[in-house]
């Protein structure tokens, strides 16, 4: 696909037909396209937890997200958490010594990190056939839980792929010239 095309149709899916479970292979490779994203000073701190199997989803869905987003998750064929680790992204890193933050974002590179590398797994899902939908209201303690995700990484959304159930009507955007600035 046509890489404007990639981005054009790329939208938040909330219905998915039933289908095969992603492969592992098709997450690995998924994950490897979202690696290529940047990161502060190439830590690659973010991290994914995959669930494909169709009990482990339900269980999950049960659990860690409220009943309106378990049900947009229904049918999606794998679902990833992305955390990402802590004091890494934005830090001044030297052995032996404390992490100290390098500005006043601190841990918020590590979820601008996270962000930019979920954007390369949105459009490399949306290139190989896959709609998406990123969650941001789930149950992080219940997720820790369930994952066994360790307290050095901070949970930032749970992403669900599969295959959309109809066409889409993707919301207008504001015109660009709104969000826009020049001071040359």
């Amino acid at each position: 696909m046509e890489f404007a095309n990639v981005i054009a149709q790329r939208h938040s899916t909330r219905h998915y037909l039933e289908s095969e479970p992603l492969s592992r292979q098709a997450v690995l490779e998924l994950i490897g396209q979202a690696q290529q994203a940047p990161s502060w000073k190439n830590c690659q701190s973010t991290r994914y937890y995959v669930l494909t199997k169709p009990e482990a989803k339900a269980d999950f869905a049960a659990r860690c997200l409220p009943p309106f987003n378990a049900k947009n998750v229904e049918h999606a064929v794998a679902l990833f958490v992305v955390t990402f680790a802590k004091e890494k992204s934005g830090y001044r890193l030297r052995a032996g010594e404390p992490n100290v933050p390098a500005n006043e974002l601190a841990d918020m590179w590590g979820a601008y990190d996270a962000g930019l590398s979920s954007d390369h797994l949105l459009l490399a899902a949306k290139n190989g056939g896959y709609d998406s939908l990123v969650i941001g209201i789930r149950d992080a303690d219940a997720i820790r839980a369930q994952l066994a995700i360790p307290e050095e990484e901070v949970i930032l959304s749970v992403i669900a792929l599969g295959k959309g159930e109809a066409e889409f009507s993707k919301p207008p955007r504001i015109p660009v010239e709104e969000q826009v600035a020049f001071r040359d």
